[in-house]
């Protein structure tokens, strides 16, 4: 095994398949004790990663959700050891959406 490897591990579509509910979605025991074995192996350099909020992430994983870093909401928060950090979003990109907004057409789904 590479020396001081780390693992990052993608949710939907990658450790569990893609479902019409994503609510309902669960990792089973065989994921979640595998993912705490590499975990291990790797001395903790594991993390998930996901679109989804770290609630949803705590909830799918339950207890291994504590033990491995976890980064959601497509980077936006993050939790690592216990400690979680959460991005504040610039000024600078609710400008750049308003100037977007102002010149582009407004499109409608029919």
């Amino acid at each position: 095994m590479l020396t001081g490897a780390s693992l990052f591990l993608d949710i939907d579509g990658t450790l569990l398949d893609l479902v019409d509910d994503p609510d309902s979605v669960v990792a089973d025991d065989v994921l979640r004790s595998l993912i705490l074995h590499v975990a291990d192996a790797l001395a903790g350099r594991v993390a998930i990663i996901s679109g989804r909020s770290l609630a949803q992430i705590e909830a799918m994983f339950g207890p291994v959700a504590q033990l491995v870093a976890l980064s959601g909401s497509h980077g936006n928060e993050h939790r690592w050891r216990g400690i979680e950090a959460h991005p504040i979003r610039p000024p600078s990109l609710d400008l750049a959406t308003a100037d977007l907004r102002s010149v582009l057409p407004v499109r409608t789904v029919s």
